[in-house]
């Protein structure tokens, strides 16, 4: 080996190339603390990725969470209380026509009658506002039939020549 060549290799030792003598390559020396710092880094790159896709997914949970609060849970909860509703207006309209010729009974049945229909009304009501949103097709046309057999006020002409036919 020259001087030169000497000079050389001490450098590359340095900086962690080695020369292989048999080969004449020069490869990276792997000592004990560059191996270290290499697993480190790879389970660091491991762990962003998995930040990442935990965050991703996350957010994506959440979306879909407000989705179900901010349209499901009130669309059931408007279904429930219409059907009560119209349970408990056709249970007081039973009671009106029972009523007969008891006019005092008779008046506290309709008036109960079209408060029941009244809560009915905005039920349907926010239910429109909800239905947009759904994503069955099949859902929205229920919503329609719906509110295509109810009539559209109790005691009303046309609402009554509605239902005769």
């Amino acid at each position: 080996m020259t001087l030169r060549s000497c000079s050389e290799a001490r450098q590359r030792i340095a900086i962690g190339l080695e020369l292989d003598a048999t080969s004449g390559r020069i490869g990276m020396k792997f000592t004990l603390g560059r191996k270290l710092g290499l697993g480190f880094g790879v389970v660091l790159v491991l762990i962003v990725v998995s930040t990442t896709l935990t965050y991703v997914k996350s957010s994506q949970i959440k979306e879909i969470e407000h989705f179900i609060l901010a349209n499901r849970v009130p669309s059931i909860q408007a279904v429930g209380q219409l059907k009560d509703d119209l349970d408990y207006s056709a249970s007081k309209s039973r009671q009106a026509i029972l009523a007969g010729t008891q006019p005092a009974r008779k008046e506290d049945s309709q008036k109960q009658f079209e408060g029941a229909w009244g809560r009915t009304e905005k039920e349907l009501a926010k239910l429109d506002e909800l239905s947009p949103h759904w994503g069955v097709q099949e859902n929205k046309d229920q919503l329609k039939q719906i509110k295509e057999d109810l009539p559209e006020s109790p005691g009303s002409p046309a609402s009554d020549d509605k239902h005769r036919q």
